[in-house]
């Protein structure tokens, strides 16, 4: 940027680096001049006897310093997963050092950081609420036929009985271990509750079981503010998938809501499994995939 600075009259000390030096033109970009230094006879840049070369980074070949180069070998990166670790760890460093005074980062460094951050395109409440509809939809359709109501058809001598529907019965099963956020478990409570309320569920016929290494009693509740949570360390949301299951009358449709690190049961129930998975993204693969699957980003709340 030398040239850039003289051109705009900066005053500059004696003998300072310019494009000229070493041959080249002004105005040019940093590309143009970093591939007239590359020496055509050997292709290595900065070609001396005493020089290392910069390492793979730079095109050059690996030096002793590289993590995990041993005999010219260049260590193996990281995988996907691992990289998107990385990537999102450091987006919230950066985010966190904004508005710190002296040192902050760059605004396109802050802009690439709460792209990373940036929730889903697709709400997630409008897609857990489609799903829930969805089972409950599937269940309410299985219907058969009663004599406990008589068919509206007059038939002589006949009694014929009247196609009835199930009363659709909903057990919640949440995720009460230390590495769930109340705020995000509580958007996703009122989130299921609305779903459930529009859908015609009656009150009494939704159970909500809280579950972390062993599943409590189901409890009994009237509305979301009377859930208690309790519990906290390692989950097996299994345990909590069978206790709704063994209850009776059987549920139609079992909701689980959790941080996804559990292990999941080997084969489906009768009753139509939902799974919400909430912050963390590479544990909604590892659902079942006969189950219905929905992501929940963290910071709903």
């Amino acid at each position: 940027i030398n040239d850039d600075l003289l051109a705009a009259g900066v005053g500059l000390p004696d003998g300072v680096i310019t494009p000229q030096s070493f041959g080249c033109e002004d105005g040019g970009i940093a590309e143009d001049y970093y591939t007239h230094l590359i020496d055509p006879a050997t292709g290595q840049q900065f070609p001396d006897d005493d020089d290392v070369g910069c390492g793979s980074g730079a095109g050059c070949a690996p030096v002793p310093g590289e993590l995990g180069a041993a005999a010219g070998e260049v260590a193996d990166g990281l995988d996907g997963a691992e990289a998107d670790l990385v990537r999102r760890h450091v987006a919230r460093a950066v985010q966190a050092a904004q508005g710190k005074g002296r040192g902050m980062p760059p605004q396109g460094l802050a802009r690439w950081a709460g792209e990373v951050l940036t929730p889903p395109t697709v709400p997630w409440d409008r897609v857990l609420r489609a799903v829930i509809r969805r089972a409950l939809a599937d269940q309410s359709g299985r219907t058969n036929y009663s004599y406990a109501r008589p068919s509206r058809r007059s038939l002589p001598g006949i009694v014929a009985p009247a196609m009835r529907g199930p009363s659709i019965t909903v057990s919640i099963v949440i995720d009460t271990s230390g590495s769930m956020s109340a705020g995000d478990l509580s958007a996703a409570m009122g989130e299921v509750a609305g779903v459930l309320r529009a859908g015609g569920v009656a009150r009494e016929r939704v159970r909500i079981l809280s579950c972390d290494a062993a599943s409590t009693s189901a409890q009994a509740v009237r509305s979301v503010a009377d859930v208690q949570l309790v519990g906290g360390g390692g989950t097996d949301m299994r345990v909590g998938i069978d206790a709704a299951n063994a209850a009776r009358p059987a549920p139609h449709v079992v909701i689980v809501l959790t941080d996804g690190d559990t292990p999941w049961p080997d084969r489906p129930s009768r009753a139509h499994l939902v799974c919400a998975v909430i912050g963390n993204d590479a544990a909604l693969s590892r659902t079942p995939e006969w189950a219905s699957r929905v992501q929940i980003p963290v910071g709903a709340s």
